[in-house]
Order: structure tokens, then C-alpha cells, then sequence
């Protein structure tokens, strides 16, 4: 699993490797030892630099930020506002102006900006955290808003992100906000997937805090229904008799390793899948060290309930989850202490975890479930520990995973080792994060791999950017990652000509639906072109129109290339850098009459609305 503030457990070895999102990170101090040369941290008005000093890596001595000018905001006509709604973000007020009089001074009156003028000026704020091109705007300085959506100065970095940083006082005129009355989920200005959610469920609202303050992002917490509308294209579309047979398009998995030794899950073959309706066995367990303070439900309750729903609701209803969830801890007659090997292990320079004698631990668990607990049926568990247990005893990396463990009713093919949901520190990032676990679901299964590409590396190869659940964990899954890991149906696949002219209609991958949601057109056995149709709902409510439209991807079940196996091709005419943004490739669907050119064949969308996106294939 990887993942960005901007735009993220049972590990197997294809995420060694990989990254977590952006921290807050300790404060820099002068001469203290550094991970990485030229990152850069702003601390105490000063910008700290991560250099070499010997074989060393130390943070410099700091530099001072030049205070920027005020930047002027335009001041709007006097409009009335008795009519705005209570703002979801808190709005500047005027201070008091300074005088050496001693005659006292009043205090100027507020400026008052209007609803309209307010609404622009949030929808042209820069937020922080979100990319920004350090070739044009290095050092830049802009009126913008923080990750909690409140007013504030953020600069561009040369680690590429906008960040929140001391600056000159706010301008009065600039009075950012948004009329929650007058909007809806999906009309609503968002401006990153992470944006704070004004609607965030009650049982998450005091976690997306939390979220906000470590990881830099809300992650969608909810599903936000949208049905498809009676409107329909007008355009003559191919026949289905023309379209070929949906075995064409099943790529087979080639079970090929990446330049690292690691399989790609790319293609498909005859595994379990999640699919119909089928049982989930949760196994949580206690140890003589740590004991629960509450039952499981109570404990981990929203998070069983949070899987279940969204897999269903992504899934189109096609994944019926039922979680086998016991009232009690299981009592494990050991201390969790005496798993611990006195190594330690780590994850992308930022996280660390007690080693466990991962076979020990495992025989541990099951030997006192195995009594209590029927595995009939069973092919994925959960593995729980009490919320008492510290962040730093279970880890998240390739050498900590329990497969093809025996038990008395057979043999359980995959369990997810799911570290325990406290929200302490950013080091909880594995346990408590509710959006992470549909991914890991998938590398506990072996089901699905990551696809986010080299880049983060230190090569050129983006992958499908941060599209897809499997990629940046931002939006949800690709509609191929469905319907390999059985989500989707093979009667929603559009499997297209690879020789003939073709227009076919692509209904939205986010609304719920057993709709025809994927166009693949086959090239060989080994590769495709596939094309979904991206609108705002579902798990990806956030979508900004720039992000709507027709996203094409190409597979390549040989790909050797790191996090390869899928790339995401965006249209010539956009002129804005991959890694600049709110998340990479995030303007990369095509709108109507766009076209792409790829591996000798046009792609146009021909037509265009809320119904989805009609496309013309071409050979060429």
C-alpha cells in the first residue's frame, strides 16, 4: 500500500517497498541527524534543508522566510448576507488598528464580504498539501486555505506540495467560505479527495480530526449514492452482436515478477474471489499482557461495519459480506512480550515495529481459537487485538503474514492481520485508518497489486497516477482491479472489436448499478486497452469537473516495471505537469470530442453527460 496526504494487515512482500503519506514531521533542528537530501521543513519561521555534511545527512542551519508583501484581494460591492448559512470554516475578523494616540482609536468595522464573493474566493483558494509545479512557482506565496479549510498564506515548496507558512496577516477582504444550505454532496466546491467532509458520518467526525492533523487527508467515510439517469445518449452505438466474447478480453495472468523480484496481479486466473454472497471470520484475541477493555463490536465495530457496507456498495451489491464477529476476546495463555524476538523492523524510513516470532505467534492465536470457532467455509479472517495493545508490536511488512494456516475444519488461505485502531500518533497510520483496509483486504488475498508506478523511486513511470484505490489509496478502485478481483461482473464489461470501428457507451464506474461499466478492447492475450467513465459519486463524491470525463488506461499483464502492469494516458493538450495538482493525473479523462492515440488506435468521446461517456475506437 502507498499513499500521499494529497492526493496511504496482513503484508505480503509485493509492498516492500512501497510508501505512506505525508506526516507531520518532529520539528528540524540545526546539525540533527536528516533522511533524505533536500527536503525541506518550514519550522519557526525558518526553512530547514536536509544536506550532507560528510557521510552524514543533517538538517542546515536554517533560513529565514522573507516576509511576503501582502497580497491585495479584490473588494467586493457591499452585498447583503443575512440570508448565509453558518460557515463550515470560521471567518477572519478585523484587529484592532494600532495607534500611538492616547486618545483611544475605535476599532474599524469588519469588512463584510458577500456570499458570491466569499464562494469565489474559496473556489480560487490554493490548499495546502495539495502539488504545486516548483518550476513556476518555487517559493511562491498565495492566499489559500489550510487542510482544516481556514483561511491562510500557503507557499510552494521544493518538495513540491503547498504548505501552510507564517506570512503577514491575513487581508480582512479575504473571507473564504461556503453556504452549506445552498449545495449537496456532489454539488458541493470540493477542491482535493482529501477535502474535509462537511457531511462526515458521526461515528467518524472525531477521526477525520484526527486524520486531518497526522495524515493530511479525509478519506471518503461514506458512499454518496447516484443513480443513472433516463437520459440516454443519442448516438448510434455498435450492435452487441458486433462485440466479441468476454473470454477475449480476459487477460490471463502471466504470474511475471517486476524488476524487484515481486509478482503483478494483472491479469486473471481461477482464485477465490470477492464475490456472491461469502462469510469473513473475525479473530480477535487477547494475551495475558494486554487484555480488552471492550467486546470486539465495541471496539472495532465501525470498522466491520465500514468493509462490509463499502464493499457492497462499490461492488455494485455484487460482494454480500457476512462478518463472523465472536462477543468476546479469545484468551491467549501468553504474553504478547514473549512473541517479541528483540529485533525490530521498518517500514519507508518512518515506521518501526517490534519483530514477532511470526510462526510462534500464529500457532499461538489459532491453538486457542481453533476450539471456539467453526472455519467451515472459511477463506479470509481478520486478525484483532485489543485496543490496549502499543502501535509498535503489529507491524506492517512482508516478512509479518499468516497463509495457509490448518485449522480444524481445513485450511484458511488468507488472514488479515489487521493492527489495532487507536488514534494516538501518526504511527497508528495501519490500524486506524478505515479506507486502508479495503485495500489491504486485496494484498491479503493476493488479489490485486499496486500500480502507482516508479516514481516515488526515483524513476519516470507514474502508473495509473492516483486513480484507483491500488494506487495513491485516494479514489476507488479501477474498474479492471473490480473485475479481477471479482467486484464486477463479466455481464458489465464491454469487450469491443480490436479490428473494427466501434462506438460504445460507458455508464459512470461511481454510480451503484450493474451497469455496463468497463470498455476493453484487446490486442493480444497479453495486452488491452481499457476505458471507464469517471462522475462525481460513489466513493469518489469529491471528483472536481476537471477530473470527469472518460479515463483510459492501458494493461500489460508482462509489464516488468515497478508498480507496472497499468498506465494511465492522458490527452496531448493538457498542459499541466503529472505531479502537479490536487493528485497525479487528476485531469487526465477525456471530455467531449477529446481524443488519445494509443498503440495504434483513436479514442474520442463522441458524446458526453450525466449518463456517462459514448467513445469512438478507431484503428489507425
Amino acid at each position: 500500500m502507498r499513499a500521499r496526504s494529497v492526493l496511504g494487515t496482513l503484508i505480503i512482500a509485493s509492498l516492500v517497498g512501497s510508501v505512506a503519506p505525508s506526516f507531520s514531521a518532529p520539528a528540524p533542528k540545526a546539525g540533527a541527524a536528516c533522511k533524505k537530501v533536500g527536503v525541506t521543513q518550514t519550522y519557526k519561521s525558518k526553512v530547514f534543508t536536509c544536506k550532507k555534511s560528510g557521510k552524514k545527512l543533517v538538517w542546515s542551519k536554517g533560513k529565514a522566510i522573507k516576509q511576503a508583501a501582502p497580497i491585495p484581494v479584490a473588494t467586493p460591492s457591499p452585498t447583503p448576507t443575512t440570508s448565509d448559512s453558518p460557515s463550515p470554516s470560521p471567518s477572519p475578523s478585523a484587529s484592532p488598528t494600532p495607534t500611538s494616540s492616547p486618545t483611544p482609536t475605535p476599532s474599524p468595522s469588519p469588512t463584510i464580504v458577500g456570499a458570491a464573493q466569499a464562494l469565489q474566493q474559496f473556489k480560487d483558494a490554493i490548499i495546502q498539501g495539495t502539488r504545486c509545479d516548483v518550476k513556476k512557482d518555487l517559493d511562491r506565496f498565495a492566499l489559500g486555505l489550510d487542510r482544516y479549510k481556514n483561511p491562510s498564506y500557503v507557499r510552494c515548496l521544493n518538495n513540491g506540495f503547498w504548505e501552510a507558512v507564517p506570512a503577514p496577516a491575513i487581508p480582512t477582504e479575504y473571507q473564504p467560505r461556503v453556504n452549506l444550505s445552498d449545495f449537496n454532496s456532489i454539488t458541493y466546491p470540493w477542491k482535493t479527495p482529501c477535502d474535509r467532509d462537511p457531511w462526515v458520518p458521526t461515528q467518524w467526525r472525531e477521526y477525520e480530526q484526527f486524520a486531518l492533523k497526522y495524515f493530511g487527508c479525509s478519506r471518503p467515510f461514506r458512499f454518496v449514492d447516484v443513480s443513472l439517469p433516463s437520459t440516454k445518449p443519442s448516438t448510434a452505438l455498435t450492435p452487441t452482436s458486433q462485440l466479441q466474447p468476454i473470454s477475449v478480453c480476459k487477460l490471463p495472468n502471466k504470474n511475471v515478477k517486476n524488476v524487484r523480484g515481486n509478482y503483478h496481479n494483472i491479469g486473471h486466473d481461477g482464485r477465490w474471489k470477492f464475490t456472491g454472497d461469502f462469510a469473513i471470520q473475525v479473530v480477535p484475541v487477547q494475551f495475558t499482557d494486554f487484555k480488552a477493555a471492550n467486546s470486539p463490536k465495541e471496539e472495532y465495530g465501525k470498522y466491520l461495519d465500514y468493509m462490509k457496507e463499502m464493499f457492497f456498495k462499490i461492488s455494485d451489491g455484487n460482494s454480500r459480506i457476512e462478518m463472523r464477529v465472536p462477543d468476546a476476546y479469545i484468551q491467549v495463555n501468553a504474553a504478547l512480550e514473549s512473541f517479541d524476538t528483540g529485533q525490530t523492523f521498518a517500514k519507508n524510513n518512518k515506521f518501526s515495529w517490534k519483530k514477532l516470532d511470526t510462526p510462534r505467534y500464529q500457532n499461538a492465536i489459532f491453538t486457542a481459537a481453533d476450539p471456539s470457532i467453526n472455519f467451515t467455509g472459511i477463506d479470509l479472517t481478520i486478525i484483532l487485538v485489543p485496543l490496549s495493545v502499543p502501535d509498535n508490536y503489529i507491524g506492517h511488512g512482508g516478512g509479518f503474514r499468516m497463509d495457509f494456516v490448518r485449522t480444524n475444519e481445513g485450511v484458511i488461505q488468507s488472514n488479515y492481520i489487521m493492527p489495532p485502531a487507536n488514534a494516538n500518533s501518526d504511527n497508528d497510520w495501519y490500524g486506524v485508518e478505515p479506507f486502508l483496509h479495503l485495500h489491504e483486504m486485496f494484498h491479503a488475498t493476493g488479489l490485486l497489486s499496486d500500480h502507482l508506478g516508479d516514481w516515488e523511486i526515483g524513476g519516470d513511470f507514474y502508473g495509473t497516477g492516483f486513480w484507483g484505490h491500488m494506487s495513491g489509496m485516494l479514489t476507488d478502485f479501477i474498474a479492471w482491479d473490480k473485475w479481477l478481483a471479482g467486484m464486477m461482473l463479466d455481464s458489465q464489461i464491454i469487450c469491443g472489436s480490436s479490428t473494427a470501428t466501434g462506438t460504445y457507451w460507458i455508464k459512470p464506474a461511481t454510480y451503484f448499478g450493474k451497469h455496463e461499466k468497463l470498455l476493453v478492447i484487446p490486442l493480444s492475450e497479453t495486452k488491452a486497452i481499457a476505458i471507464e467513465s469517471q462522475r462525481a459519486g460513489g466513493m469518489n463524491f469529491k471528483l472536481t469537473k476537471e477530473s470527469e470525463g472518460a479515463l483510459l488506461y492501458t494493461v500489460d499483464v508482462m509489464d516488468t516495471r515497478y508498480d507496472g502492469g497499468f498506465e494511465v494516458i492522458k490527452p496531448k493538450n493538457r498542459t499541466s505537469s503529472t505531479l502537479e495538482g490536487p493528485f497525479i493525473f487528476w485531469d487526465a479523462p477525456m471530455k467531449l470530442n477529446e481524443s488519445i492515440e494509443i498503440w495504434g488506435y483513436r479514442i474520442t468521446v463522441v458524446e458526453a453527460g450525466a449518463f456517462g461517456d459514448v467513445v469512438k475506437v478507431e484503428k489507425i
